[in-house]
């Protein structure tokens, strides 16, 4: 197997569950891929980490992630997080997807800058989650 995430595009994980489709992004903690469950045709984004080491800062980090994004997911402005499990050297974290693609991504390259009406929808959207974390004690630090 490559060393790379990458390079589980186009097979299965999760005993079978969970087949990636294509890949959505690639970042320095991870790799985010389009995933369908076999067995009903539901879409997921799925991000792929590599299992560090137990103990390490980046295990406490991965594990302190996955605590967080659980404790705020009833938002509906927040996304969705299903499930964990890991596949040796893998970790996988199976969240909602969100086709409209991001927030930086329609702004720059479609206009939604252009329509005053869709970008003040957008920002009582996004201020109405952030005011949700914040509630909930968690400041989030990479808005998208």
């Amino acid at each position: 197997m490559e060393d790379t995430a990458s390079a589980l595009l186009g097979t299965t994980v999760d005993s079978g569950r969970l087949y990636l489709a294509s890949i959505l992004g690639v970042g320095g903690f991870g790799t985010v891929f389009r995933a369908i469950e076999v067995s009903t045709y539901r879409e997921y984004a799925v991000k792929c980490v590599r299992v560090p080491p137990p103990g390490s800062i980046q295990h406490v980090l991965q594990i302190a992630e996955v605590t967080v994004h659980s404790s705020v997911k009833s938002h509906p402005n927040v996304v969705g997080i299903h499930r964990v499990f890991e596949e040796l050297p893998w970790s996988f974290i199976v969240l909602d997807l969100c086709k409209g693609g991001d927030l930086y991504s329609a702004i720059k390259t479609r206009g939604f800058y252009r329509n005053d009406e869709l970008v003040r929808s957008l920002f009582v959207q996004l201020i109405d989650a952030v005011a949700h974390c914040h509630k909930l004690g968690v400041a989030h630090r990479d808005i998208k």
